[in-house]
């Protein structure tokens, strides 16, 4: 697994579990995503959120906001070309790898 695909899967992890606490309906089966798709594009479309869809014995994998998708495509840019996306400015500390 990439160190991008491990960023992603935490982010997922953390929204799902975020979303579980907040009591919010934000996770779907698959199998009654396969029924009700229109309805769950609508709802992301509406809220802004993602909704998280389980998979059989597979990873989840979430339908999310294109403003989201973009933020992430960015996001994998500046760690492929070796920026740390975290410090803003040039003294500040990196707490990731990348600056090593």
């Amino acid at each position: 697994m990439t160190e991008r695909q491990a960023v992603k899967m935490d982010y997922l992890r953390y929204k799902s579990r975020a979303h579980k606490k907040a009591g919010e309906d934000r996770v779907i089966k698959i199998s009654h995503l396969r029924d009700n798709l229109g309805w769950a594009y609508q709802q992301v479309v509406e809220s802004d959120q993602a909704f998280i869809i389980q998979r059989y014995k597979a990873q989840e994998v979430a339908i999310v906001p294109m403003w989201e998708w973009q933020f992430f495509k960015q996001l994998e840019a500046q760690i492929k070309a070796g920026r740390c996306p975290v410090a803003k400015e040039a003294g500040e500390t990196c707490p990731c790898s990348l600056s090593e």
